[in-house]
């Protein structure tokens, strides 16, 4: 189960122990109502397997009659026997539905419940750490920790859970039946089990690299939304864009690059709300001040860039003087002015 960062509460070792240990472990809180979905999850399937066994006694009883097994319980005559199936038969898909209805239920509301608190506290979680932390850190990767790995997690309680528990009873009362039944043929019947088990193992091992790769791309495109929210390009296609200048044009284009000094007091002060409103005013007081053709994109937490095509020295000194005295305003939220201080470099391309 991905976490942003390990809670101060959680022990390194965690991160060593099996997911469904770890899940275990934080729904805590929730073990009993796990409990019961899994109990409601094995009983449905118990009732699920329940039909076959009712046809295999109605055939004993339409061969054997008088001496078949439900006529050992005291139904010596064919009519009662069938009235006796017919009422374990009413019984049994009674139970089926009303267990399948409960389990379902249970799981969707636990699936539902654990979402809403992992959610919570990931994003309490991601609100005490450090700006620093966020620097070498892909934004994307983040959102699709926040949104992709809990949505999956969501899904697995609410259907896959209750998949393995339905699997595995049906392994094992089947077997039991087998060997109570024939246990000279049972281990026939069960020996293809290992090397199911064995490839399900390998596919999944298999399989991995190409879902990290999947979940990499996710957040990549999490990440390309994210700084399109805030209308600016992220790093990869600020690089994107300077290599495609660089082989058109033959020489690289001239940056400017800003950095927020105040920032991170904002954010300690004041919450990481308040903070991307004030990445939302820098970013709009950067698009007044350059042109279509320039390139803005945040580059760190706290770092801006322009591409600026084509300008000479002197015009990029002006352009960086009008940002300076844009960006030093004052940002007004919920009432308060935000004064900022940044620093701006310039490079020419041409030097």
């Amino acid at each position: 189960m991905p976490v942003p960062a390990s809670a101060p509460s959680v022990r390194p070792a965690s991160r060593r122990r099996h997911p469904l240990r770890r899940l275990l472990g934080y729904a805590h809180a929730y073990r009993q109502r796990i409990g019961l979905a899994c109990l409601g999850s094995v009983l449905k399937k118990i009732f699920d397997l329940a039909p076959p066994v009712l046809i295999g006694a109605a055939v004993d009883v339409v061969v054997r009659r008088e001496d078949s097994v439900i006529a050992r319980f005291g139904f010596p005559e064919v009519s009662q026997q069938l009235w006796v199936l017919a009422i374990l038969t009413l019984f049994i898909w009674g139970l089926e539905s009303l267990f399948e209805y409960v389990q379902a239920l249970i799981w969707r509301n636990l699936a539902q419940a654990l979402q809403h608190d992992l959610r919570l506290d990931a994003y309490r979680q991601v609100g005490t750490l450090e700006l620093r932390y966020f620097e070498d850190r892909s934004t994307g990767g983040l959102l699709a920790i926040l949104s992709d790995d809990v949505n999956q997690l969501e899904r697995f309680l609410d259907g896959g859970a209750d998949d393995l528990i339905q699997v595995t009873t049906t392994v094992i009362v089947v077997s039991g039946l087998f060997f109570a039944l024939a246990p000279e043929v049972a281990w026939l019947a069960m020996l293809p089990i290992p090397f199911i088990i064995w490839g399900s193992l390998a596919f999944q091992r298999r399989i991995a690299p190409r879902y990290a790769d999947v979940r990499e791309q996710v957040g990549v495109l999490n990440g390309q939304l994210a700084n399109s929210l805030t209308g600016v390009a992220n790093r990869d296609a600020m690089r994107d864009f300077i290599e495609t200048f660089l082989a058109s044009r033959g020489r690289l284009p001239n940056l400017l690059n800003i950095d927020l000094d105040r920032f991170k007091l904002v954010n300690d002060s004041m919450g990481h709300t308040a903070g991307d409103q004030v990445l939302r005013g820098v970013v709009e007081r950067i698009r007044e001040q350059v042109r279509d053709v320039d390139l803005v994109a945040r580059v760190g937490g706290d770092e801006f860039a322009v591409v600026v095509p084509d300008i000479t020295l002197e015009g990029a000194h002006r352009l960086a003087d009008r940002l300076r005295r844009s960006l030093e305003q004052p940002i007004e939220i919920d009432g308060r002015a935000i004064p900022q201080t940044i620093s701006i470099g310039v490079a020419m391309g041409d030097d």
